[in-house]
């Protein structure tokens, strides 16, 4: 396999436990409903990106408008 193939799996690992992580942040803070949503599109963005159906960036602005215009002001 190559490198390219081991590094995306890696940054595809990295990424569904920044999910899970914001899921359990939301359930500590007392809000289930907003945990399974996230869990949900980040099961999406994952899923996207696994399949090259589109960059990481398209499968953001269409799961999570907000988030990608938050992103789009404070970084390049």
């Amino acid at each position: 396999m190559r490198l390219g193939h081991w590094m995306q799996r890696g940054r595809l690992a990295v990424r569904a436990a920044l999910v899970a992580d914001m899921a359990a942040c939301a359930v500590h803070d007392g809000t289930p409903k907003q945990a399974v949503e996230l869990l949900e599109h980040g099961r999406n963005l994952l899923l996207a990106q696994a399949l090259g159906t589109g960059d990481e960036h398209t499968a953001v602005r269409r799961e999570l408008p907000a988030l990608a215009a938050d992103l789009q002001r404070v970084g390049p």
